[in-house]
C-alpha cells in the first residue's frame, strides 16, 4: 500500500507577469540565453564575451534570463507563450528545471519542438575548463557561424 508519496516532481510555476519581468533583451534574432546566476559579475561579462564571439549581441539579439535558485524557474512553454524562440542556450540549467521531459547530452545541439537547444555546464565550470570551453566553442560555431 502506498503512503501517498508522489513518485514524480511537482513544479510550482511562477506567474506569467513574473516571468516576463525577469526576461531582458530585444530578442531580434529569437535566441533565448538562460544561465544560473552565480552572483559573480565576471560570469555576466563572460556570457557576453561568448555571444559576441558568435557575432550575437546579447541585449539586442537575445532574450536573456538570469536564473536565481531562490526563485521559481519558468518552463520553456511559458517563455514561448509571448516570445518567438528559435535557439535556446542553457547554462547550468537542467531540462527538467526548464519544464522539459527530455535527457539530452550536454554540448550537443539538437532540435526539439521547432527550436534548437544547447545544454551546457554553468558558466564558471566552462570558464575553468579548457575542454569544456572548446566543446562550447564547437557548438557555438555550429549554431551561429557555419
Amino acid at each position: 500500500m502506498k503512503t501517498g508519496l508522489l513518485d514524480y516532481k511537482i513544479f510550482v510555476a511562477p506567474e506569467l507577469s513574473e516571468i516576463f519581468n525577469a526576461l531582458t533583451g530585444e530578442n531580434k534574432q529569437h535566441i533565448l540565453v538562460a544561465y544560473l546566476d552565480e552572483k559573480n559579475p565576471d560570469m555576466d561579462a563572460y556570457i557576453e564575451k561568448i555571444m559576441s564571439a558568435a557575432k550575437v549581441h546579447l541585449t539586442t539579439d537575445c532574450l536573456l534570463f538570469k536564473y536565481s535558485a531562490d526563485k521559481s524557474m519558468p518552463s520553456f512553454s511559458q517563455i514561448i507563450h509571448k516570445n518567438t524562440i528559435r535557439k535556446v542556450l542553457l547554462f547550468g540549467i537542467s531540462p527538467t528545471d526548464f519544464g522539459l521531459n527530455i535527457t539530452p547530452p550536454q554540448y550537443m545541439p539538437f532540435v526539439f519542438n521547432g527550436s534548437t537547444f544547447l545544454f551546457a555546464d554553468k558558466l564558471s565550470v566552462i570558464n575553468a575548463s579548457p575542454e569544456k570551453r572548446k566543446a562550447l566553442w564547437e557548438c557555438i560555431k555550429t549554431l551561429f557561424l557555419d
